[in-house]
This record gives C-alpha cells, sequence and structure tokens, in this order.
C-alpha cells in the first residue's frame, strides 16, 4: 500500500509559525515614531497671541474652539478660546485657498 502523500514543507512551515506567533505582539511599528503625540486640552481660554502659523480649525464644543498652531510642524501646539475676539485673531491666521475655477 502506497504513503499518503506530504509535503515536505508542512514540518518547517509549522515550526516557523510555532517560534513567530509570540513575536507577533511585540512589533511596535517604526511608521508611527514620527507622529505627535495625541494633546489634551485642559483649558479653554488660550490666547492668539502664543500662536504661529499655519493655523488649522479643528472644530467648536460647547462655545469652545480649537485650533492647532503651527500646523503639521514639530512645534504643533493646540490652542482653544471661548472669546469671540480671540476666536477671530485665530481665524486671521487661517490661510486663505482659493477654490479652483
Amino acid at each position: 500500500m502506497p504513503k499518503p502523500y506530504r509535503p515536505r514543507l508542512i514540518k518547517p512551515a509549522v515550526l516557523l509559525l510555532v517560534l513567530l506567533i509570540p513575536l507577533m505582539g511585540t512589533y511596535k511599528g517604526g511608521a508611527t515614531a514620527n507622529l505627535p503625540e495625541a494633546q489634551y486640552v485642559e483649558s479653554c481660554s488660550d490666547s492668539a497671541s502664543g500662536c504661529k502659523a499655519p493655523v488649522k480649525y479643528l472644530g467648536d464644543n460647547k462655545g469652545c474652539s480649537c485650533f492647532a498652531c503651527e500646523y503639521s510642524k514639530k512645534t504643533q501646539k493646540i490652542l482653544c478660546a471661548t472669546d469671540s475676539a480671540e476666536k477671530n485673531k485665530f481665524r486671521a491666521m487661517i490661510p486663505k485657498t482659493r477654490k479652483p475655477a
């Protein structure tokens, strides 16, 4: 009676999987190493004088408007304000973009 066909790669493949599975959870990934960390906003009474262009409007929550100052740079920071005069100063720093004709 002939022996059933068994590929020769099954044993090495199983051994490789057994060795690699414990390592799968330890990889941190290098792609996220350069991303800025999440910032927590503690107050909503920041001044626009501490903000440098470029500025990006992030949103409004219960009257508190938040802006990313020095947007997409390593020194980026998030400042928030409830005062309408401060909000207007932040908005004045947002770059004006033209719509395509």
